[in-house]
């Protein structure tokens, strides 16, 4: 059953490093079982019920988005989170508030419009591809963008309306500034909290796409998060830790991020199992079947001293060598990952 196994796990890409975002929270495990007393789940929920500006710090892949995507999920309560997409878009976007607040009024308007076109089955069956409930996969199609569950057909209807400027007529930066402003307090009319959610913001380090991503990392926290502070709503940041190596940014973060959040790092062999059974778990249901059925404790052991030492912390490859492992060991017609696997996927993982 085992080759039998890791053939499947394959086939689902149970362990691919960078899954589609609404995958994130169904692998999440708290961190009350990985850590013992670390609670930013909890922390994370009651900052956001009571719109604070949350920095949520961490290494690149040391689990911020998994965090984020659990605790504001499309079916959390009394919440309405917007993921705000950033590392993609242009440097005005990230860098000049009125680009920024253009952007928001696109995102919002987009979600508001798939929203108002789907009725209460519509909406329950595009629900049922990102909740935690049910079996995970790739989403396609236009409903996976649906991640909204807060927002019902005529609370989308008011978004839209609130999007759409009318005929070809662009809008001045104070407009633009008001129509956010709008679409806010309507979120806040329906007796939900609104939580603009800035999950991505590691990927400017990556640098290659950027002649100075410096200069976005200071243009965001510098000048576009000072003015999304005036909007009455909450905010989540991701901050990598290397932003605040620099006196500027990190000055710029603690005035306009009130609320830090640290993503705690894992502490044990067992924490690093109980990750990798997650994503076992998520892609075998119906079948009795554990992280031990496709690693053996030695590899686990050598996945967490690759934690502690050559990753400095970063999950996301600890995940990544995992998936790469599993590759050479389905090629190799083994049914189990061991640690000579593992050795191997991570030089394809990192070379350094």
């Amino acid at each position: 059953m085992s080759l039998d196994l890791l053939l499947h796990l394959q086939r689902e890409h149970a362990f691919d490093p960078t899954p589609v975002r609404d995958d994130l929270g169904v692998y999440h495990v708290p961190f009350a079982e990985l850590v013992g007393d670390a609670h930013p789940e909890r922390t994370l929920l009651d900052a956001c019920l009571r719109a604070e500006r949350v920095a949520l710090i961490g290494e690149s892949g040391a689990g911020k988005s998994s965090l984020a995507a659990s605790v504001l999920g499309p079916m959390v309560d009394d919440v309405a989170p917007v993921v705000v997409p950033v590392a993609r878009e242009s440097f005005e976007v990230v860098r000049e508030p009125r680009a920024m607040f253009a952007h928001l009024v696109s995102v919002i308007g987009a979600y508001a419009n798939d929203a108002e076109m789907l009725d209460d089955k519509g909406r329950d069956e595009a629900l049922s591809r990102v909740t935690a409930q049910r079996p995970v996969g790739r989403i396609t199609g236009r409903s996976g963008r649906l991640t909204l569950g807060w927002m019902g057909a005529q609370l989308g209807a008011e978004l839209a309306r609130q999007a759409s400027p009318g005929g070809s007529v662009d809008r001045s930066a104070t407009e633009t500034l008001e129509t956010v402003h709008q679409m806010i307090e309507i979120i806040r009319a329906a007796s939900l909290a609104p939580v603009l959610v800035f999950d991505d913001t590691d990927r400017w380090l990556g640098g290659s796409a950027f002649t100075d991503p410096a200069a976005l990392v200071t243009g965001f926290f510098g000048r576009v998060l000072p003015d999304l502070t005036e909007l009455r709503c909450g905010l989540v940041v991701a901050v990598h830790r290397k932003y605040l190596e620099d006196d500027q940014t990190r000055t710029a973060i603690q005035r306009t991020l009130d609320t830090p959040i640290e993503v705690p790092p894992l502490t044990s062999a067992d924490a690093i199992a109980r990750v990798l059974g997650s994503r076992v778990h998520a892609h075998t249901e119906g079948v009795d079947a554990s992280i031990g059925d496709v690693v053996s404790d030695s590899a686990v052991e050598r996945l967490f001293d690759i934690y502690q030492r050559g990753l400095r912390g970063e999950l996301r490859g600890v995940v990544g060598a995992v998936h790469i492992a599993l590759a050479e060991a389905c090629d190799d017609g083994a049914d189990l990952i061991g640690p000579e696997l593992i050795d191997d996927a991570i030089t394809v993982w990192d070379p350094t």
